[in-house]
């Protein structure tokens, strides 16, 4: 898919650190050996027939990418979750990055715990 065709919101993770050297490094990959690992999102029913097409895991390469004007599709994983399940693989995905903010963690869990995650489940 074209990036512009995806969208970013409710996400895990807050804020990109787009002058870390991390992003700048996953920059310099995808400009050199393009995107490696899939974008997913989720197709989510809009009124009137409408739909859009919301970023799950990826949004720092979604973000570099845009950063890099990138103008070739895109591959993305569509998928659909359960209630909830949409927050934790976002977490998921996240959570043994270093460079995602201790209020970021939390925040996901406290969005799973209100989608009626038990402690067990977390």
């Amino acid at each position: 898919l074209p990036i512009s065709d995806i969208v970013m919101k409710d996400n895990v993770r807050h804020t990109v650190d787009e002058d870390g050297d991390d992003f700048k490094k996953l920059c310099e990959s995808i400009q050199t050996f393009g995107l490696m690992k899939n974008i997913v999102a989720e197709l989510h029913a809009l009124p009137n027939d409408q739909f859009e097409i919301v970023c799950i895991s990826g949004h720092r390469r979604l973000t570099a990418l845009r950063k890099l004007n990138w103008q070739e599709k895109i591959p993305v994983l569509l998928k659909q979750y359960e209630k909830g399940q949409r927050i934790g693989a976002a977490l998921s995905e996240n959570i043994n990055r270093k460079d995602l903010p201790f209020v970021d963690v939390a925040h996901g869990y406290f969005s799973l715990q209100n989608n009626g995650w038990s402690t067990e489940d977390l």
